[in-house]
């Protein structure tokens, strides 16, 4: 089973590990931990002091694609003016443009990982726009699911 290294704060992928690298998960994410320690004390970025605050985990890859979706297509829907909701509409030829009720939306048609990419909706009865990610492959997480009535 070929694992992944990843950095939980984020959900970010660390580095691929092949089927016949043997090296325990502890050397594993000693090793990332040396890594994300280095660039701190080279960048001070806080970024780096949350990853290394909040750790790493092995795991399958199809394990990190599933708590990368989650960790990407749950956070609430932002609001955003009906400008920044042009300006995307605008910058690419959309897909998977949809009415469901009073919720339009379309999706970017450049995706951010996998099967995830932006959504961007307009409620018509509250005249309120919206972004969020979302898994084009699970309609659940899609807006008009996700968009208080």
């Amino acid at each position: 089973m070929e694992r992944v290294v990843i950095a939980m704060a984020f959900v970010e992928l660390y580095n691929y590990v092949s089927e016949r690298d043997n090296r325990s998960d502890d050397t594993l994410i000693a090793e990332a931990e040396a890594y994300y320690k280095e660039q701190y004390n080279r960048y001070g970025d806080e970024r780096y002091a949350k990853i290394l605050e909040r750790g790493f985990g092995v795991m399958s890859f199809e394990t990190y694609l599933n708590k990368q979706r989650e960790y990407l297509c749950t956070d609430a829907p932002k609001e955003i003016t009906k400008e920044a909701y042009d300006d995307a509409f605008n910058v690419l030829p959309p897909i998977l443009l949809k009415r469901n009720g009073n919720i339009r939306s379309f999706c970017m048609r450049e995706f951010y990982s996998g099967t995830i990419t932006s959504q961007y909706a307009h409620d018509t009865v509250t005249d309120k726009y919206y972004t969020a990610l979302v898994d084009v492959a699970d309609k659940s997480t899609w807006l008009f699911n996700r968009i208080a009535a």
